[in-house]
């Protein structure tokens, strides 16, 4: 059946309707201060960044170049960073020399880190800086052993180093995994391994977070029986067309209230195995650690949740469409 013939199957696009005509001639003659506010405009659409913080101790650096170790080492970091490369650096550092002084006044905490190019024969690595905007971007942080090198390190320079303005973080992402999948449960508030100033960014930051979305995907969830679920049901198969999938792109909307009808898919939600609420317990064990009271805190909290497709269609997709022209972070159903 088509989806015309469905409309609660209609991808829901708000402001999908453009003009014909979309190129504005007379930009390059408007006053200077108004083009500075059109690019900043431009660039206040929020977006979520991943970024993976690994010990030199325990794992390798993709490279072993000097020129290259020294440009992620200028500030004597005690990790290298990765994180994916589609469409992390906006397009405003390319367009012209006005542009670029805008998106460099915009994104004013700058760090280095190596960019990932996924591709379906593997990933391409790249040494280069991050532009990042504290008040408008998500970051969300995987700190692998040990957090004192990594997270405290990076948190650390964040705020002392990369930003200018010594603020570092003020909206955050957060799976379970980045808490438990690693050493920072172990870390003791008291411990001597950790100096005092990684100690009080630390708590700084957790203290001047904004915002903090509990992070998670999964393989399963909008096909909950059939084939391709692993759980075989003949002459039964079940989607749930409503659940949203992850998009590989960096830029996201805040998309007002989904319009479709949703109660029959309501009825049949799979969300996996896993106790989401997990990840809550463990953000307040941490708080709690760390002499922070949870409910002292201004943290608007709110919840991500998606169907991350495998790798291999992962790739297969990428493939196809991450050298497009990009469009925005929203939610598809098909």
């Amino acid at each position: 059946m088509a989806a015309d013939d469905q409309p609660h199957l209609q991808p829901f696009i708000p402001n999908q309707v453009q003009n014909a005509e979309s190129k504005f001639h007379l930009f390059p003659q408007l006053p200077k201060e108004l083009r500075d506010k059109i690019w900043c405009y431009v660039m206040q659409r929020p977006r979520f960044i991943h970024l993976r913080l690994s010990d030199p101790d325990f794992r390798a650096a993709p490279t072993t170049d000097a020129a290259e170790m020294s440009q992620l080492t200028n500030n004597n970091e005690r990790f290298w960073a990765i994180t994916d490369g589609q469409q992390a650096m906006s397009k405003l550092f390319r367009v012209n020399n006005e542009s670029r002084e805008a998106a460099l006044s915009f994104y004013r905490v700058r760090f280095p880190c190596w960019l990932r190019t996924r591709i379906v024969e593997g990933e391409i690595l790249k040494p280069r800086i991050l532009y990042f905007n504290p008040e408008n971007d998500f970051l969300r942080i995987t700190p692998e052993w040990s957090v004192k090198n990594t997270l405290f390190n990076f948190l650390y320079l964040l705020k002392t180093t990369y930003d200018p303005l010594h603020i570092g973080l003020r909206n955050l992402m957060v799976d379970d995994i980045d808490i438990a999948g690693n050493d920072l449960y172990l870390m003791e508030p008291s411990s001597s391994n950790l100096d005092a100033g990684s100690k009080e960014a630390f708590t700084n930051i957790l203290r001047n977070l904004h915002q903090v979305f509990f992070y998670s995907t999964i393989r399963a969830g909008r096909q909950i029986l059939g084939t391709h679920t692993g759980v075989p049901t003949p002459g039964v198969t079940i989607y749930n067309r409503s659940f949203p999938i992850e998009a590989k792109v960096p830029i996201f909307d805040r998309l007002a209230h989904d319009p479709r009808a949703i109660g029959e898919d309501l009825k049949e939600v799979f969300i996996g195995m896993h106790d989401n609420r997990s990840t809550i317990y463990l953000w307040n064990q941490i708080l709690e650690k760390w002499g922070i009271s949870a409910s002292s805190l201004d943290i608007e909290y709110k919840w991500h949740i998606a169907f991350d497709p495998p790798r291999g269609m992962e790739l297969r997709i990428l493939s196809r469409l991450c050298f497009r022209a990009s469009g925005s972070r929203a939610t598809s159903s098909q």
